[in-house]
């Protein structure tokens, strides 16, 4: 009589834990459930531009500068994009424009800033959505007779870069496309590497020497390779790091 007993004791403890870790199981997934429907996850919010920094950058525009066309992304690459309706308010000596981007598509929207010589016009854009983020800048547009221009010529063989500056002077850098070999017989150019896996990408280099004068004007050539492309060609300068681009005179 002993034993039967024991079986029917022994079977209502097995019963009583497997209904213990079940409801135990049936509670657990609902709270990590609960606690995940419960939970705040951060919208995902960019806002960049190229030319609007957080740093109010200043930019010094050619006298014959008519407009700059100034972007703004609500994104930072292709995988990281706001994921939240954005309004952007510019705000331009005190004009005021908005322009809205849409939640989860990388949008880029454009803003032209009308310039007139010597006058001066600092760019604010405030991007809000649910989330805020300030970007400005300011642009000094010379005067008549200031600026730094270039021209460029394919002479067969070779590119030739002319720079000249009228009213202004100091440290000019060049960036230059790939597909170039720049003329190491040039002491300017002579120090220029851009070789690199078996091929001349694009590259960059600094003239401290040419402009020390506020009118002045060098050549600079560059050998032709068969990867340059003439009909992609730009060449872009700036003068004592401020001027965005040179006024351009492009192969024709």
């Amino acid at each position: 009589m002993k034993k039967p007993r024991k079986l029917l004791l022994g079977m209502g403890i097995a019963l009583l834990s497997a209904t213990v870790l079940f409801t135990g199981g049936v509670v657990s997934k609902y709270v990590n459930e609960r606690e995940s429907e419960g939970s705040v996850q951060a919208a995902e919010f960019y806002f960049e531009s190229n030319y609007l920094t957080e740093d109010h950058h200043q930019y010094k525009l050619n006298a014959a500068t008519e407009s700059v066309v100034i972007e703004l992304y609500n994104f930072e690459n292709e995988l990281r994009v706001s994921n939240v309706k954005t309004a952007y308010t510019i705000k331009v000596n005190g004009h005021e424009t908005v322009l809205e981007a849409p939640a989860g598509t990388a949008t880029t929207k454009k803003y032209t800033l009308t310039v007139q010589p010597g006058k001066t016009y600092t760019v604010t854009a405030e991007a809000n959505g649910g989330y805020k983020k300030t970007l400005s800048a300011t642009f000094v547009v010379a005067n008549q007779a200031e600026g730094i221009y270039k021209n460029v010529a394919d002479k067969g063989e070779y590119v030739l870069l002319t720079v000249w500056t009228e009213n202004v002077n100091g440290t000019v850098q060049i960036n230059f496309p790939a597909g170039l070999i720049p003329d190491a017989t040039d002491p300017r150019l002579s120090g220029v590497y851009n070789y690199s896996n078996k091929k001349y990408v694009a590259g960059s280099f600094e003239d401290d020497v040419s402009f020390a004068a506020p009118f002045a004007s060098h050549a600079y050539r560059f050998f032709k390779t068969a990867d340059f492309d003439s009909a992609a060609f730009t060449v872009t300068i700036t003068a004592d790091g401020n001027t965005i681009e040179a006024l351009n005179s492009n192969i024709p």
